[in-house]
């Protein structure tokens, strides 16, 4: 999957977590340790989805911006910036939780490249750092890369559906 599938999926993962019910005063370690639990189910979000076959397109477009060194990694991590904004522009009260959500989603592949590229010794998730391909499943790339956008598109709309019901529960509701 594409930086920008993972990271609307840790939208989802960060609304999750924002609802989970939570007395108003908490002690400070109790509210703190919502971030750690946050990271790490938005890093086996990552892993869940990379267990779903897909083509990871994003590096093969074409683009202006070809010439670049490391152009391949470029176009990725401008697609998982501007769906990071997406969630931030909707996250509201939410937004240091989305944050550290769409770090944990991104994780997994800075953990990947850091073993490839400097000989990480220490690996969290040892699999997905060896992994040196995208599982298509057989699969026709355009067929994937089609999916993969449908799927982005099914989850951007989850998170904005989300997002304003999130806002609705906040209003005062009218005198009865």
């Amino acid at each position: 999957m594409d930086l920008f599938t993972h990271v609307l999926a840790a939208g989802l993962v960060a609304e999750g977590v924002a609802r989970v019910p939570r007395e108003r005063h908490l002690p400070v370690p109790a509210t703190v340790a919502l971030g750690p639990l946050t990271f790490f189910l938005a890093s086996l979000s990552h892993l869940a989805l990379d267990r779903i076959p897909h083509f990871g397109f994003v590096p093969h477009l074409l683009s202006v911006w070809g010439a670049l060194p490391h152009a391949w990694l470029v176009r990725p991590v401008v697609g998982g910036l501007l769906a990071l904004a997406f969630l931030l522009a909707l996250g509201g009260g939410n937004r240091g939780i989305v944050l550290v959500a769409a770090a944990g989603a991104t994780y997994p592949d800075v953990e990947k490249m850091a073993h490839a590229m400097w000989g990480l010794p220490y690996r969290l998730f040892e699999g997905h750092a060896g992994a040196t391909s995208s599982y298509s499943g057989g699969y026709d790339h355009r067929l994937l890369a089609a999916a993969e956008i449908a799927f982005s598109l099914a989850l951007a709309l989850a998170y904005r559906a989300l997002a304003a019901r999130r806002g609705a529960h906040h209003t005062t509701p009218p005198p009865a």
